[in-house]
């Protein structure tokens, strides 16, 4: 009877300690908030910039959420990624975070709020009961802080979620916006996404090359897109921009190339300014055998999509990894580039820091008549001189102690037009990267490009796909004989050892 009393108060005595440490675990989460994120680029725990921009908060802030009691299945995993998010940002925040859940559709004059205070309806195309119909959503969400608030209309992508949050928290806090410049020289109307990204960062300022002073507009930063033949004393006021603390960003090049597909030559008026800087623009485009972006052409008959040479990609390992600005990326799109040329051995006030290269299978066109052929490769009497290229720079003055604003330049000012930051959205992330270090500085670098990676398979030579295909051809057979022979083996010398014990029993 006594073990038997010794036997349960063992068992009574764990049961009250398994229970005490659940209760002690859960207490400590109360106070603490971790969680194990597996994923290459922690795609799932908030970023340090984003602990960073909590930071700044000085008071309540309250999050709206206006979602559709009856969303559709489509939008259920949107939504609860949304809420988790939210309830990442509630734990690292210092301050106190309201989280309210509306209904949108409750009445109509809560409709009709909703609706002016800025949140729009999504229109669906719901298949349910074998029965297709159009149902309204709505899936949107304001922040307020003090006497501000931020709006975003529609949630309809989990992956940027984060950034959208710290963008908002930035915005609510900051006193004014970044003021941010842009001029646009030849084909305007092909850049409009770029007013909008702009926008989404800070004020945009369109630039007049025809009025002047710069330096009174409170610049954050210049964007020069496509200049054609800008006036001396419009690039001169560059400088002064440059000495006040302002980043001048210039996508340029010597090549255009319209939409009949036909490269002009154009005089873009900067390159005695970048000269004087230490950068060159070569006259001649790139291309790349190896490292291009498919591109459909019409044969008359149908669309073909090849590689196309003229749009090179440089991947991870051609983009500078200890520069914030291109860590995060894993490609950028450069269609009909030219290549920029470093004066080194040039006396200058700037360091270059080449930010993007060309891959080691590229090379410049050989002769100067222009031709963007795409068989153009196929067509070459002569074997091209391969080399990699600087393809973007970041120029920084050398005097530590004088505070200048940087310089980007890159060899194309088409890797901004429309068409490619909507077909490649690591253009738009490098863009986003650039214009966000010459406005908020790192705060927001890093949250855009997670889970955003691209990672192609490595393409092998003739010399390792043939290792590959006999290695396969022959190891594999092989090694099954080899599995084969050592089962037999096995299960022979079992079976003798089976036949010795009985031997010896009997």
């Amino acid at each position: 009877m006594s073990s038997f009393i010794k036997y349960l108060s063992q068992n009574i005595f764990l049961v009250f300690l398994v229970f005490g440490i659940v209760v002690a675990v859960n207490f400590l989460s109360l106070n603490s908030h971790y969680r194990f994120d597996l994923t290459d680029e922690k795609e799932y725990t908030l970023a340090d910039s984003s602990i960073k921009i909590l930071d700044r908060l000085e008071d309540r802030l309250t999050i709206k959420l206006y979602y559709s009691k009856d969303l559709p299945a489509a939008l259920i995993p949107i939504k609860q990624g949304v809420d988790d998010i939210i309830k990442e940002f509630k734990a690292y925040s210092k301050q106190t975070m309201i989280v309210d859940y509306v209904d949108p559709e409750l009445n109509e004059e809560r409709e009709r709020e909703v609706k002016d205070l800025g949140i729009v309806p999504l229109q669906l195309n719901v298949v349910e009961k074998d029965k297709q119909e159009v149902r309204k959503a709505y899936m949107g969400m304001i922040l307020y802080y003090q006497d501000k608030k931020q709006v975003i209309p529609v949630l309809t992508n989990v992956k940027n979620m984060e950034y959208l949050m710290d963008l908002s928290v930035l915005n609510l806090t900051q006193k004014n916006k970044p003021r941010i410049g842009v001029f646009v020289g030849g084909n305007q109307s092909k850049f409009k996404l770029v007013d909008e990204l702009v926008k989404q960062l800070g004020e945009l300022v369109p630039i007049d090359p025809e009025k002047h002073q710069l330096d009174k507009l409170s610049l954050s930063a210049l964007v020069v897109i496509n200049p054609v033949e800008v006036k001396k004393e419009f690039v001169e006021e560059w400088d002064v921009l440059l000495e006040n603390g302002v980043s001048v960003l210039v996508f340029t090049g010597n090549i255009d190339v319209q939409d009949d597909m036909k490269p002009n030559q154009i005089f873009s008026g900067v390159e005695d300014w970048l000269a004087q800087k230490g950068v060159g623009v070569s006259g001649r485009l790139l291309l790349d055998v190896k490292q291009n972006q498919q591109a459909g052409f019409n044969t008359g008959f149908m669309n073909v999509y090849v590689g196309y040479p003229f749009w090179v990609k440089a991947f991870k390992n051609e983009l500078n990894s200890a520069n914030i600005i291109t860590a995060g990326i894993e490609e950028v799109l450069f269609p009909w580039t030219n290549v920029l040329t470093l004066f080194k051995d040039k006396d200058v006030a700037w360091q270059a820091e080449t930010l993007v290269w060309s891959s080691p299978k590229s090379f410049l066109q050989q002769e100067d008549i222009k031709s963007i052929d795409p068989h153009y490769v196929d067509d070459m009497t002569e074997m091209p001189k391969f080399d990699q290229y600087p393809l973007a720079v970041n120029l920084k003055y050398k005097e530590a102690n004088k505070k200048m604003g940087q310089i980007f330049v890159t060899g194309t000012h088409h890797l901004l037009q429309d068409r490619f930051l909507q077909s490649s959205q690591s253009n738009m992330i490098f863009l986003n990267n650039l214009l966000e270090s010459t406005s908020w500085g790192d705060f927001l670098i890093g949250v855009r490009s997670r889970g955003k990676t691209a990672r192609p398979l490595a393409d092998l030579d003739s010399a390792q796909k043939f290792k590959v295909k006999w290695g396969t051809t022959i190891f594999v057979p092989l090694l099954a004989i080899a599995f084969g022979l050592i089962g037999v083996w096995g299960h022979r010398k079992r079976r003798l050892s089976f036949i010795n014990k009985l031997d010896i029993g009997n």
